[in-house]
């Protein structure tokens, strides 16, 4: 999966979208951007990158950013 395949997935699993952010940093949100060479998720909060993990791969970048959510809701 591509990061730009994420927000068709979600909507289809009825994650509301204030829950995360593709490709930008958003307060309150689970986050997934891509920096350098890694793929980056964590939860932003207070100008505070929390319980940040990098993926080297997309795909799996991508499925965790996807798993996390879906256990949230």
């Amino acid at each position: 999966m591509k990061i730009s395949e994420i927000k068709k997935e979600l909507k289809s699993k009825k994650i509301p979208e204030s829950a995360y952010s593709i490709n930008k940093v958003k307060e309150e949100s689970l986050c997934i951007l891509k920096r350098k060479e890694f793929f980056e998720i964590f939860y932003y909060e207070r100008g505070l990158e929390n319980n940040k993990i990098s993926f080297k791969e997309e795909d799996d970048a991508c499925n965790y950013f996807i798993n996390e959510l879906k256990s949230w809701f």
